[in-house]
């Protein structure tokens, strides 16, 4: 629509200015998160934490972390590949014009902007982003199988995508976050976003050396879609698999992904009473130190 109002050039003009506004978003976004370690008080203590990355750092990584890569790459792979395509698939499987197949394709991204700030209340609500991450996977599982039963089932399927992709990318940084120190959070992030983007664009090259050159008939075209769709699946269901890992994985080293809400304020006022319980001691021993020394005529100010 705003190719046909404006024309193509400011069309890509029109996504350039959206790239910039990212590019600010991120700024401000960095500014704040300054702003906040400065007024939390924890600069130095991250700057103690820091230090220069080196490639021999990377097998310290948890099996949790390198399991949640290969996931979220997977379930990408079923995904983004299907979604760059999508419209041409709904138009020679259900004979809608380009404009309708556009906006069922869409859906998965109009209805992940849409719903983002409630369903990230409610992940927040839940916990337990290890059991989310699986069933996501699996409700993207039978997406792709059920993808050509009709094309309102297909519509309402991309709708849900939208929902699943959103749930996905909100379990990354929390997830890597809780496999990973804050020290190396950064670099963590940088490497699975690496990995997703290499798995994104195979996929991608994949799919294209699939379906071919475009001029082929309705029916040739069709077959290939199901190529297509068998490729997808396999990703999908490795996504499965490999979420499974994770979640067992997780399970024998004591459920920091599958916590609920309760038990994680459980253990975060648990922490908290540790903590003082030790300060206080140290300034009760202190104290006793003083005491001591003061009936023995000690002057610590000399």
């Amino acid at each position: 629509n705003i190719r046909d109002a404006i024309g193509l050039e400011w069309t890509l003009w029109f996504g350039v200015g959206l790239c910039l506004l990212g590019f600010v978003a991120a700024g401000v976004v960095s500014g704040l998160d300054v702003y906040g370690v400065r007024a939390m008080g924890l600069t130095e203590e991250l700057q103690q934490e820091s230090r220069r990355v080196k490639l021999q750092d990377l097998g310290q990584f948890s099996l949790q972390f390198w399991l949640l890569v290969l996931s979220i790459m997977f379930y990408y792979n079923g995904v983004f590949p299907f979604v760059a395509d999508a419209s041409q698939f709904i138009n020679q499987k259900y004979s809608l014009d380009d404009k309708v197949s556009a906006y069922i394709t869409g859906a998965v991204y109009d209805v992940s902007m849409l719903l983002s700030p409630f369903l990230g209340g409610l992940i927040d609500i839940i916990g337990k982003r290890g059991y989310l991450a699986l069933l996501c996977a699996a409700a993207n599982n039978s997406r792709i199988r059920a993808a050509g039963i009709h094309h309102r089932v297909s519509a309402g399927l991309h709708a849900l995508a939208g929902c699943y992709l959103f749930v996905c990318r909100g379990q990354h940084v929390a997830i890597a976050a809780a496999c990973g120190a804050r020290a190396t959070l950064g670099t963590a992030l940088g490497f699975s976003t690496s990995v997703q983007m290499i798995g994104i664009g195979v996929s991608n090259v994949v799919v294209g050396r699939i379906l071919g050159q475009t001029d082929s008939t309705r029916s040739v075209m069709l077959d290939r879609w199901k190529l297509v769709m068998l490729y997808l699946l396999g990703n999908v269901i490795a996504a499965v698999v490999v979420t499974l890992l994770l979640n067992a994985v997780d399970l024998k080293r004591g459920r920091k992904l599958n916590q609920s809400r309760k038990e994680k304020l459980s253990l975060e006022r648990m922490d908290q009473l540790v903590e003082d319980g030790i300060a206080h001691a140290s300034i009760e021993s202190g104290s006793a130190d003083a005491s001591s020394a003061a009936g023995y005529g000690v002057d610590f100010c000399s």
